[in-house]
């Protein structure tokens, strides 16, 4: 029987001592993930080598500064693995040739470093997650999870987070636009029974999220184009108010709220999409046993300065992403056409396919037999043939 990966997260209710400790082991984690990162680089100057985390550990052990007191022992070690995953991903990164859209500039860095390279962490960028080790499962109620250091901490949501018949391996605690969040990352038993439903094409766009071969259309939000006025007022504002003043920190506030807003209305509708699409809380009877997507170049699709904020409104990449790993959760298979296969210039009756289709026509027309269907259903119908062959 194959394990998953899984991550459970929600929020948190800390009382105001509660929150005040968080506060403090990110600056902790902050300042020993700055520490590490200079002892490595004076180290790698001077002998041509770096030194092993649990070195670096050690050694700020030995020598901890005063105002770290109270702080539990997993803040250095959640700064050592993160440094340790930085100069992973970046070496992984340059040996395969392979960089990142993340890692990816076309300018040089300030610091003279290449892209992709561990950088110092800033204050001005918020709280840094903090990660826990060995909490056992007894320590997460439904209400509540206990983490060292912190006591219970109560959740938003009761009855979430379970650890029933998985193995609890990291307990990560964030914070977002000043709401704190735990995450706990277990493994867990995959999907016994293999899927056996009608396969299922499905055609994902700008105008609509995805439609289905069997007719469902799942609307996009359209969660970044809706916010853009208010948006561009508190940008106006904050770029009206003076550097340092408790203003302009409440409005920086206020916009780190509604971006993240738009992100919850865009993952929520991501989210419900892909469940639907691949039956998560149906049998296996009903689930369908492929489902067939097209391969998207969003890089390429990107470079249209028209549709570039749409597509990316859209959340192609990631819906997916979803649609592959719960695929793989719930015993169905993921059938990917081609690139360059023309699934919204065939005709889904008789498979002519038509020399040249606009983007502006939403209705295909087949020139050989006379069909009429709408332009994104017609491709669900094609990407749901590739899985009959």
């Amino acid at each position: 029987m194959a394990t998953i990966q899984r991550a459970y997260k929600t929020a948190l209710k800390p009382t105001k001592a509660q929150q005040a400790k968080l506060l403090h082991y990110s600056d902790v984690v902050r300042f020993c993930y700055n520490l590490f990162l200079s002892q490595s680089e004076e180290a790698y100057a001077a002998t041509a080598k770096r030194p092993f985390t649990s070195a670096l550990i050690k050694q700020f052990r030995a020598n901890r500064p005063e105002w770290t007191a109270g702080a539990c022992s997993r803040c250095e070690e959640t700064a050592a693995r993160m440094l340790d995953g930085g100069y992973k991903k970046f070496f992984e990164y340059h040996k395969t040739g392979k960089l990142s859209t993340m890692q990816k500039g076309k300018r040089p860095r300030k610091d003279g470093k290449p892209h992709g390279f561990p950088r110092f962490k800033s204050r001005f960028d918020g709280p840094v997650a903090c990660k826990f080790w060995g909490v056992k499962p007894e320590h997460v109620r439904e209400d509540a999870i206990r983490l060292r250091g912190l006591g219970w901490l109560k959740l938003h949501e009761n009855g979430y987070l379970t650890t029933e018949g998985a193995k609890l391996n990291c307990v990560a605690v964030s914070c977002r636009a000043g709401r704190w969040f735990v995450s706990l990352q277990v493994e867990q038993d995959g999907a016994t029974e293999r899927a056996q439903g009608a396969p299922v094409g499905v055609d994902v766009g700008v105008k609509t999220l995805a439609v289905t071969s069997d007719g469902r259309q799942f609307e996009n939000p359209k969660a970044l184009r809706r916010s853009l006025r208010q948006l561009a007022r508190l940008n106006r504002k904050l770029a009206r108010q003076e550097k340092g003043s408790s203003r302009r920190a409440d409005t920086k506030e206020r916009l780190g709220r509604l971006y993240y807003r738009i992100t919850n209305v865009r993952q929520d509708a991501t989210h419900k999409a892909t469940a639907e699409i691949i039956g998560v809380n149906r049998p296996a009877e009903e689930r369908p046993a492929a489902v067939g997507i097209e391969t998207l170049n969003v890089k390429g699709m990107l470079q249209n300065r028209r549709l570039s904020r749409a597509i990316s409104d859209a959340n192609l990449s990631e819906l997916h992403r979803q649609l592959r790993y719960k695929a793989e959760w719930h015993g169905s298979s993921i059938i990917e056409a081609d690139r360059f296969y023309p699934s919204s210039k065939t005709c889904s009756d008789c498979g002519h396919i038509v020399a040249e289709l606009k983007l502006s026509e939403r209705t295909f027309h087949c020139p050989e037999c006379g069909a009429v269907r709408d332009r994104d259903e017609n491709a669900a119908v094609n990407l749901q043939k590739l899985c009959r062959v």
